[in-house]
C-alpha cells in the first residue's frame, strides 16, 4: 500500500460491526470518507489490490440478507420498491410493503390457530367448549384482513406504475392552462385562437404524492370546421387517447 493510500485510510472513520446484528447478518466494515469522487476512486482503487475484495454486485447485501434470514421476501421486493420510488406516496407504499411480511406470518399463524380449533370440534365437540361459530367468526376476519390487504396490494400497483391522465375537452376550454399550473412551468402555448394545441403534451408531476403523466391534447371540435390536416391528426390522437388512458380529466368552458 503506497504513502497515499496510507493517509486516505487516516483521515476515514472506520467502523466495524459483528454479525448477526448487522443489515446482511455478517461481519461489516463502514468507511466514511470525505465527499470527493477523486477520493472515492482512490479507495476503491486501494481496496481493489487487497486479495479476496472485490466491488459488491447489484443486489448482494440484500440477497445476503435474506439467505442469512434477517429480511423475508416480502421485505426484500418491499426494499426493492422503496429504492425505485420516484414519489413521497410511492415511498410509504413501498415502506409499507416492507412490513407486509409481518402481516403474512401474522395471518399464517391465524390460520394455524383455526385448524386447530377445528381439529378439536372434530374430534372432541361434545366434550369441549369451543363452537363452530366461534371458528367461522375467526375465519371471518381473517378474509377481512386479506381483502384489505388485496386492495391496499391493488392500489400500490397503479401507485407505482404512475397514473396516466388525459385532459381532453373542446378548444380553449382550459386544458394547456391546467397542464402549466400543475406543471408550474410553461409546458404548452396558451392563446385564445382555437386549435393552438395540435401535438399531444406530455408531463410528468407530483400530485399529491404520486407520480402522474398529463397529457395535454387538441381541441376536440367539428371535423368540418377545419381544413388544417395538422390539427385533424391532433384530434385523431386526442380521441385515441382517450379511448387508451386509465384516466380522463374532461374540461367544458363555462358560457354565463
Amino acid at each position: 500500500m503506497d504513502e497515499q493510500a496510507i493517509n486516505l485510510f487516516y483521515w476515514c472513520w472506520r467502523i466495524g460491526s459483528t454479525g448477526p446484528k448487522t443489515f446482511t447478518g455478517e461481519d461489516t466494515a463502514e468507511i466514511f470518507i470525505h465527499g470527493s469522487t477523486a477520493i472515492a476512486g482512490k479507495l476503491a482503487e486501494t481496496l481493489a489490490k487487497i486479495d479476496n475484495v472485490r466491488e459488491a454486485k447489484r443486489g448482494e447485501f440484500s440477497r445476503r440478507a435474506f439467505y442469512n434470514g434477517k429480511m423475508d421476501l416480502a421485505q426484500v421486493q418491499g426494499l426493492n420498491s422503496l429504492i425505485r420510488s420516484r414519489s413521497e406516496k410511492e415511498r410509504k407504499i413501498a415502506f409499507g410493503q416492507m412490513r407486509g411480511g409481518e402481516k403474512a406470518i401474522e395471518i399464517r399463524s391465524q390460520l394455524k390457530h383455526v385448524i386447530s380449533q377445528l381439529y378439536v370440534i372434530m374430534d372432541f365437540g361434545e366434550h369441549v367448549e369451543l363452537k363452530i361459530e366461534e371458528a367461522r367468526k375467526n375465519i371471518l376476519e381473517i378474509l377481512k384482513t386479506c381483502r384489505i390487504l388485496k386492495n391496499a396490494w391493488k392500489m400500490a400497483e397503479k401507485t407505482q406504475r404512475g397514473l396516466n391522465i388525459v385532459l381532453y375537452g373542446k378548444p380553449n376550454s382550459g386544458k394547456s392552462s391546467i397542464l402549466n399550473k400543475l406543471a408550474h412551468d410553461d409546458v404548452a402555448i396558451v392563446s385564445p385562437i382555437a386549435g393552438t394545441t395540435r401535438d399531444s403534451i406530455d408531463k410528468v408531476v407530483e400530485i399529491s404524492g404520486v407520480r402522474c403523466r398529463l397529457t395535454d391534447t387538441a381541441g376536440i371540435r367539428d371535423e368540418t370546421s377545419t381544413e388544417d390536416i395538422i390539427e385533424l391528426e391532433g384530434i385523431r390522437r386526442a380521441k385515441q387517447s382517450f379511448q387508451e388512458f386509465c384516466y380522463v380529466l374532461e374540461l367544458w368552458r363555462s358560457y354565463k
